[in-house]
């Protein structure tokens, strides 16, 4: 079995923060190092687990938590030898949290995993794939943290507001050739 360093590092250091702050998201499907396959339709699964309405007003006020309103997917690549070149695009963005007065909530969205051309461009022997899920906060949740603290604070997941920080998943890629070849 393959492990890629820096993805372990990156997951034990993203699971270290979690335990400082309460979890509202949590991804089921893919899990981690999953193998996907170019071309597949990928369900992508999380679980929002929220707070019921009548808790959420007592709750806010006599702690700082506070819960994502919306979450992003994107889908990034990190070159092996060259860390710094690095990219992405988004599967989705704007998925909402809102619970509907339910306490937990599970999604699941479709997403098709790119081709063998743009494996072609972008080898898995030379990169590193992976699923970020990045949970976005009220602007004014994020104003208000900001007044007790630098804005660096804040971002940076300070276990006072427990914000959530993303949530990396890595994934290896089996690209599979297509039979049927365009003329560019």
């Amino acid at each position: 079995m393959r492990f890629n360093l820096p993805f372990v590092i990156i997951f034990i250091l993203t699971n270290s923060s979690f335990t400082t702050c309460k979890d509202y998201i949590s991804v089921n499907s893919p899990k981690l190092n999953d193998v996907i396959s170019s071309q597949q339709l990928l369900n992508i699964s999380y679980t929002f687990t929220g707070i019921a309405a009548e808790q959420r007003q007592t709750s806010e006020k006599k702690s700082n938590t506070y819960l994502p309103s919306s979450l992003q997917i994107e889908f990034s690549w990190t070159e092996q030898t060259n860390r710094l070149n690095s990219l992405s695009f988004e599967i989705a963005k704007g998925l909402s949290m809102k619970t509907g007065g339910t306490y937990i909530i599970h999604r699941t969205i479709s997403w098709r995993v790119p081709n063998y051309h743009f494996f072609a461009r972008y080898p898995p022997s030379r990169y590193d794939f992976a699923l970020v899920f990045t949970p976005y906060y009220p602007r004014g949740v994020l104003r208000e943290t900001a007044q007790n603290n630098s804005t660096a604070d804040v971002l940076k997941n300070d276990p006072q507001h427990q914000l959530q920080k993303p949530i990396v998943v890595p994934v290896f890629i089996s690209v599979i050739e297509s039979n049927s070849r365009k003329k560019w």
